[in-house]
């Protein structure tokens, strides 16, 4: 799911974990705005520095000493990056195959199946996909492709 400052993922996973212990929480970021990312592999926060990115949405988000990275640090299975790329293929495919008008950042959930088939092959999958809030020349220019 995506990652912004933690708290959707960590709500998710917090009751994800709670019916099914075993199932594996995957929390997903751009290279570009991988703050949580970074603090989440060295287990405290880190600055990270911030460029453009289609993920918009996860840019300056996170503050020191948040809650949200304790929580991430317990319920969290594994975090990812996905490349700017695949979040315009994501946005694509997601408008031409199910009609669904979303965002870079809650897009990044579907970077990983797009990026690493083979990893999730033959699992069961729930994806996050959240939020439409992408100006419309943007998405015409990238759903034009």
């Amino acid at each position: 799911m995506p990652v912004g400052e933690g708290g959707l993922i960590v709500g998710i996973a917090v009751a994800a974990k709670s019916l099914k212990q075993d199932c594996e929480v995957i929390g997903v970021q751009t290279k570009a705005s991988s703050k949580m990312y970074e603090s989440w592999k060295k287990g405290s926060f880190v600055h990270v520095e911030e460029t453009d990115t289609l993920a918009e949405a996860f840019l300056g988000g996170v503050e020191d000493g948040s809650v949200t990275l304790d929580l991430t640090l317990k319920y969290v299975d594994k975090m990812l990056l996905v490349m700017e790329n695949t979040l315009r293929d994501a946005i694509r495919i997601l408008w031409t195959e199910e009609k669904q008008v979303v965002e870079g950042a809650g897009a990044t959930s579907i970077g990983p199946l797009l990026e690493n088939p083979e990893y999730f092959k033959g699992k069961a999958i729930v994806s996050i996909v959240s939020s439409g809030n992408i100006e419309k020349t943007l998405f015409e220019n990238i759903t034009k492709q």
